[in-house]
């Protein structure tokens, strides 16, 4: 939805394109970010903890936080994609008072 894309598929302008190119630059280094963890828990969880076990405490638990922190800062970034296209949103408009803590 934030890239308008599906594989390699375009599916006209998007959040994405309209963004100045400093906001694109945050959005693609956590986007890799996130990326990378999650290849990482996939090779995990094909040769030495089904996800299952990576949520336990002591297997991979920090790891997986990691990556929930870093995709609550991807939605955080709704703030500054708002204010490229005009709209303002602050983090109390995006976040849920009850979420756990980053």
């Amino acid at each position: 939805m934030l890239t308008a894309r599906l594989g390699d598929k375009s599916y006209g302008p998007s959040f994405y394109s309209l963004a100045s190119p400093q906001t694109r630059e945050q959005l693609d280094a956590l986007i890799a970010k996130i990326d990378a963890r999650i290849d990482a828990m996939n090779e995990l969880a094909e040769t030495r903890w089904h996800f299952d076990y990576q949520i336990m405490p002591g297997n991979n638990d920090r790891e997986l936080r990691r990556m929930k922190n870093d995709m609550r800062k991807l939605g955080d970034m709704m703030v500054p994609v708002a204010g490229d296209l005009g709209i303002s949103l602050t983090g109390d408009d995006v976040t849920d008072a009850r979420e756990t803590a980053v």
